[in-house]
């Protein structure tokens, strides 16, 4: 009877095992584009990196070691103080921005599924992990790589939240609104007009403080330090760095060689890195396409009108479009 009792005892061991092992496979099937396409991500960019050269990569890491933590105006503290907690700063950052290239297009193959046909998700998606300046971004030390993934990552909690309602997706679309624009600023200002709407639109009055709220509490907690570290810090004051920026605004009256190179800066890289996929933009006819206008436009009507200084800049609108 023992001999009986433990020959059936392994024999459920032994079930329970298998339809363990069933089920990884189960999920790795399930997401194994997820998987190979963060993979490749992650591995080539590790592959073509390398020492710190590109804009302000140099900047970020003498914010770095001088514990000033910003460079010049809108500063970028967050970036630098989440390098600076790790013992080698300029490997961190590139880690770093392997890590959000690689999840950023994982991201942008989930809002694909949620909008388009399966085969269309795939196909955006790999092209997506390959244009060039946004490859080049995760090469670099930057602040430009974290538009590939926390923008993404706000619009794909509010199409989750469309989809199925959650308290947890409303403090989501708040934090990664937070913690997006501490990286970069200027993806605050941009995606602003976008989690507004989306409290309006969608939000009743009790979720849209909630989300609000916690975008509003977030932005404090690296905007206090930033703007104390920026009174500090000895470099170009915001009136002067807003002039050399304007110098080729179209709001300000501003037509010459300036204008006619931001334009260009905005449409040429945009045009090498969409047209293999243009063809396919008229054959979506998601429900989502008005909220994603509203992420698209600001950042667009700034780049054209005020200033762009190179392609990286488009990563944020580039998963959008």
């Amino acid at each position: 009877m023992n001999q009986a009792m433990r020959n059936s005892s392994g024999f459920k061991s032994r079930s329970v095992t298998a339809t363990s092992i069933d089920q990884l496979f189960s999920i790795l099937r399930k997401y194994s584009f997820c998987i190979l396409l963060f993979a490749f991500v992650l591995v080539s960019r590790s592959l073509t990196s390398g020492p710190a050269y590109f804009a302000d990569g140099p900047g970020h890491l003498k914010a770095i070691s001088d514990r000033t933590f910003v460079i010049q105006p809108p500063g970028y503290w967050l970036f630098n103080r989440l390098a600076a907690l790790f013992p080698n700063p300029e490997r961190a950052i590139l880690v770093f921005n392997w890590l959000v290239s690689a999840c950023g297009a994982v991201v942008f193959y989930r809002i694909g599924q949620l909008t388009v046909a399966p085969y269309m998700a795939k196909l955006s998606a790999i092209l997506y992990a390959s244009v060039f300046f946004a490859w080049f971004s995760g090469n670099v030390h930057s602040t430009y790589a974290s538009q590939l993934l926390f923008p993404l990552l706000t619009i794909y909690l509010m199409l989750r939240f469309r989809r199925s309602p959650s308290s947890f997706l409303v403090v989501g679309v708040g934090l990664s609104f937070a913690i997006g624009a501490g990286l970069r600023p200027s993806d605050g200002a941009f995606l602003g007009p976008l989690i507004l709407y989306f409290a309006i639109r969608y939000l009743s009055k009790r979720q849209a403080a909630i989300c609000l709220l916690t975008a509003a509490v977030g932005c404090l907690l690296w905007l206090i330090p930033n703007l104390i570290a920026l009174h500090h810090l000895q470099t170009r004051s915001f009136p002067s760095q807003v002039g050399i920026v304007a110098t080729g605004s179209i709001l300000l009256g501003h037509f010459n060689l300036f204008t006619f190179s931001n334009a260009l800066r905005f449409f040429l890289p945009l045009a090498i890195a969409l047209g293999p996929i243009l063809p396919f933009a008229f054959m979506s006819h998601s429900p989502f396409r008005k909220m994603l206008w509203v992420a698209i436009l600001p950042g667009s009507a700034f780049f054209l009108l005020v200033y762009i200084s190179d392609a990286p800049y488009l990563n944020f609108l580039l998963g959008a479009t």
